[in-house]
């Protein structure tokens, strides 16, 4: 009996230890994430990680900058905005723009064309300052897309005006919640987009994709902030990039 006993009191140690050990495994996996480096964008004090990883098959993309979205003539705060690329890609493609400050960058018409046509993987990620309802977000984004994607359609950049309401009917949602994380991702001419890490769909069209990316870097931003804010960043990322090497010739 008192075998038995000193078994069974040896099991429920055992028990308490694996069940600590599993605790602080955990702790430490939350510890782990709430360090990861982020950005405070000053205006809302939403602080927008350092790198997001947006797709499974992909490596993270890294912050540029931030900037915050504010509607109506009381400056309501909507959202807070970060501007995220592959910074290899980027870098291969960039590389002209080594040594320039984020002001130079921000005023150089080639360097924001650049960032509204296909070369590198980018994102953005939007962040809710407060409760929006989806038809006013859906609204505002087909006003902002919809005269961009009719204008490179002219120009035979290939997409449809249907892919706005396929973009619209992805937020199958009443509201988006004060917090809610949207990524749109750039790659190719994909627009892939996720909401709190959950993917929603992907949208095959390079007009949308370039139209995207054009609210937020265009000639007419949404925000004339939005450029110069959204750059602040690009420096640092600039910083190590080379001239790509030419291609070797296959030998005959």
């Amino acid at each position: 009996m008192a075998r038995l006993n000193l078994i069974a009191a040896a099991l429920t140690t055992a028990a308490i230890l694996v069940g600590s050990a599993s605790i602080a495994g955990h702790t430490a996996s939350a510890q782990s994430r709430s360090k990861r480096p982020t950005v405070t964008e000053p205006e809302t004090g939403i602080k927008l990680p350092v790198t997001i990883n947006v797709l499974k098959t992909m490596v993270g993309h890294r912050i540029t900058g931030t900037a915050v979205r504010e509607k109506s003539i009381f400056a309501v705060d909507v959202y807070a905005c970060g501007h995220y690329v592959d910074a290899d890609e980027a870098r291969a493609a960039l590389w002209k723009w080594k040594g320039k400050t984020a002001k130079e960058l921000s005023a150089d018409d080639d360097f924001r064309e650049k960032l509204v046509t296909p070369g590198f993987g980018r994102s953005l990620r939007l962040q809710l300052a407060r409760d929006v309802d989806v038809e006013d977000f859906n609204e505002a984004f087909e006003d902002s897309l919809q005269p961009r994607v009719a204008q490179l359609l002219k120009d035979r950049v290939k997409g449809s005006l249907k892919d706005i309401a396929k973009l619209k009917a992805l937020f199958k949602l009443d509201e988006l919640a004060e917090g809610t994380k949207l990524d749109f991702t750039w790659v190719g001419t994909t627009l892939t987009v996720r909401m709190n890490a959950k993917q929603l769909g992907a949208i095959e069209s390079d007009a949308l994709c370039r139209a995207m990316w054009d609210i937020y870097f265009g000639d007419d931003p949404i925000q004339s902030g939005f450029p110069r804010k959204l750059v602040e960043l690009f420096p640092k990322i600039l910083k190590t990039a080379e001239k790509p090497k030419p291609a070797k010739k296959a030998k005959k």
